[in-house]
């Protein structure tokens, strides 16, 4: 599985032409050069998606790991037939509880930095569409 570092990196290489002082920026001064700005930004906002496709996949992947080990808790076993003898079943109910809800802050620690990555790849496809919507503007503008 792609570390969220490596995604974060990927996202950068793929802005680095349109990022100015952290702000999305374009210069140009003929409608040729718009045009080719606005052919490069649905470009990289094509390859944008294709990364959050891949984050959006990662995701889901650690949402079944976690789904599979929460789903074995409490399950019958002989583990558990021992410790619902030992301790009751109102105490290894609690326990299952506690166990499950373990994993969950697990899950949600886990899936947390893929959010960012998946936050930051929306505001710049957002970004990118004001952008488009501007050079669009401009470009009717100056027929």
């Amino acid at each position: 599985m792609v570390s969220t570092q490596e995604y974060m990196s990927s996202v950068d290489d793929i802005m680095s032409d349109y990022l100015d002082d952290g702000e999305i920026a374009v210069y140009f001064e003929t409608t040729q050069e718009a045009k080719h700005h606005l052919k490069t930004i649905r470009l990289k906002q094509k390859q944008l998606r294709m990364v959050k496709k891949d984050v959006k996949h990662s995701m889901k992947i650690i949402r079944s790991s976690f789904t599979a080990k929460s789903a074995e808790v409490g399950k019958p076993s002989l583990k558990t037939g021992f410790m619902s003898g030992l301790i009751g079943k109102k105490k290894a109910g609690k326990l299952n509880a506690l166990t499950k809800e373990s994993l969950r802050r697990q899950r949600d620690d886990m899936l947390e930095p893929y959010d960012s990555v998946v936050h930051r790849i929306d505001s710049f496809l957002l970004s990118f569409d004001n952008l488009k919507l501007q050079l669009d503007k401009w470009l009717l503008d100056n027929k």
